[in-house]
């Protein structure tokens, strides 16, 4: 079985051609550019995700442990129950996902359709 991808020249049915799904589009940046522009500070997103979805490289983050925070303190009780009020929160980078909710999501991970996508772009 065979179909013809946007070039013209015939394919088996059982291959993916995934330079025809980036008819119409300039530029093609795949997941190997989009960390990079993360690790540079930047925003990113897929061109099909929602206006105002975007993801980003958070950076590595240490804070004191919670009994010895002042009045302004930054690890919050609950946290401080699961690692111990004397023991410094020390997280190691991490991606994060801004969704259209205004809110943000640790820990996101791409799919296999994020892997080998080729519309990534700098983000709003």
């Amino acid at each position: 079985m065979f179909h013809r991808n946007v070039k013209g020249s015939a394919k088996a049915a059982n291959q993916v051609d995934y330079h025809s799904l980036e008819v119409g589009m300039n530029e093609h940046h795949d997941i190997g550019w989009a960390m990079r522009q993360m690790r540079e500070g930047q925003k990113v997103r897929r061109r099909g995700w929602k206006w105002g979805t975007f993801i980003v490289l958070m950076p590595e983050l240490q804070l004191p442990p919670y009994s010895m925070q002042g009045a302004e303190q930054k690890v919050n009780y609950l946290t401080a129950k699961f690692i111990a009020e004397d023991e410094p929160l020390n997280c190691r980078p991490y991606i994060a996902r801004y969704n259209i909710r205004r809110e943000w999501q640790p820990g996101w991970v791409c799919t296999q359709e994020d892997l080998v996508a080729t519309d990534w772009e700098i983000g709003p």
